[in-house]
């Protein structure tokens, strides 16, 4: 979530078609239990009531029931769409790169978190990826990186093992359009290297992933 920050939501990656919702305005791009939207006034999340331009945050629809609807911008950016700024002007250092969403949600599903590990007959649960590159390719939404912090193999509902951590390298379009379940609950997840930036979201059960490779 937080590298389709830079690479998929901000007005710069549209301007110059690198993200994977150039030309999909409109239209279904990922699964339709899937909401991504940016809000720097929810209390929910980390609140930053302006951005470092001075204009007032407010909620952005980026991906709403699947359907791409909107990315986020500054002042600069949108000069070129004709509109008003949203509030996403990244600081004076990092300004290059184009606005950015900092305050991400992804919509909770119904499933209590502790109920989907029991659904699963055979699977892993992944506890969270680091070391992630999201250039491999922008206009898909590939990633690689690697697990971390718990790598389990689940039977029957149940963890019955831990196994080496792995790589992987998947489209995160692709992913989301094998969602199976969402938890009710979600969780802040703060990025202290880009100030009071984070992510508000839930557990996933996807369908499948790629991995394509195992640490020693």
């Amino acid at each position: 979530m937080e590298w389709l920050s830079f690479t998929a939501f901000g007005a710069r990656s549209l301007e110059n078609r690198s993200s994977f919702l150039t030309d999909q305005m409109g239209k279904q791009v990922v699964g339709t239990n899937i909401s991504i939207w940016d809000d720097g006034t929810d209390p929910a999340g980390l609140r930053v009531p302006f951005d470092p331009e001075g204009t007032p945050k407010r909620p952005v629809p980026l991906i709403e029931k699947g359907v791409a609807r909107g990315v986020v911008s500054d002042h600069h950016y949108a000069k070129f769409s004709g509109g008003k700024s949203t509030g996403h002007a990244l600081p004076y250092d990092d300004a290059e790169g184009g606005p950015a969403p900092a305050h991400l949600f992804l919509a909770p599903g119904k499933t209590p978190a502790k109920e989907m590990l029991q659904t699963l007959d055979r699977g892993l649960w992944i506890a969270r990826f680091h070391y992630v590159n999201g250039f491999l390719n922008p206009k898909t939404a590939l990633m690689t990186g690697l697990t971390r912090d718990g790598t389990f193999q689940v039977k029957n509902g149940k963890v019955t093992g831990a196994v080496k951590n792995l790589r992987f390298t998947q489209s995160v379009v692709e992913s989301l359009l094998k969602v199976v379940a969402l938890s009710k609950e979600r969780r802040l997840v703060a990025d202290p290297a880009h100030g009071f930036a984070g992510v508000t979201c839930p557990a996933m059960i996807l369908r499948d992933f790629t991995f394509t490779g195992q640490t020693a």
